[in-house]
């Protein structure tokens, strides 16, 4: 009598490694799928924190008035576009920018910068477009004071995995 050999497969291990392969796919759809949400949260993060850096308390150290100095330019791509009305328009490079955040946190005393009804429209995986309200409310160091909300326009860039603001148009709001 002649015994043939019977190969066995086991499939336990095949099952692990096919359940394992599931839920990978599974995870890699999932973060495809949610990519844009996240890029739409980071966006609203930089307009978020540039608004908390462009805001100043009259007893801000000097130290922390230059690390929002620094952390607004940083905001920024290089160079950028500006429209303001007349208080600042044209293209801005690193060095320009920086003078005149540093200028705009010497004349004022106080201010609360905020922004709202933050909108993304992303264009494609390194460009957005983003409409909000931005607020200022301050007091210079004369002893002036104003409101001033505006809306806002901004195009981003995303840069290094980074996104900055390439431009940035204001216009009145309308009442």
């Amino acid at each position: 009598m002649v015994k043939t050999a019977v190969k066995r497969i086991y499939i336990g291990k095949y099952l692990v490694l096919g359940f394992i392969a599931l839920l990978v796919l599974g995870f890699v759809i999932y973060y495809a799928a949610n990519a844009s949400k996240r890029d739409e949260v980071r966006i609203k993060n930089v307009l978020t924190d540039l608004a908390g850096n462009l805001s100043k308390t009259p007893q801000e150290s000097t130290a922390t008035a230059l690390l929002k100095v620094k952390s607004i330019a940083g905001a920024f791509d290089c160079p950028m576009t500006f429209g303001m009305d007349h208080y600042a328009a044209g293209s801005y490079d690193s060095d320009r920018l920086f003078a005149s955040v540093g200028r705009y946190r010497t004349l004022i005393k106080k201010a609360n910068v905020t922004a709202s009804d933050i909108s993304v429209e992303l264009l494609d995986k390194t460009r957005a477009k983003v409409f909000f309200s931005g607020r200022f409310a301050g007091e210079l160091k004369n002893g002036m004071s104003d409101t001033i909300i505006k809306d806002i326009e901004a195009e981003f860039i995303k840069i290094n995995k980074h996104w900055r603001i390439k431009s940035m148009k204001f216009r009145n709001v309308l009442h």
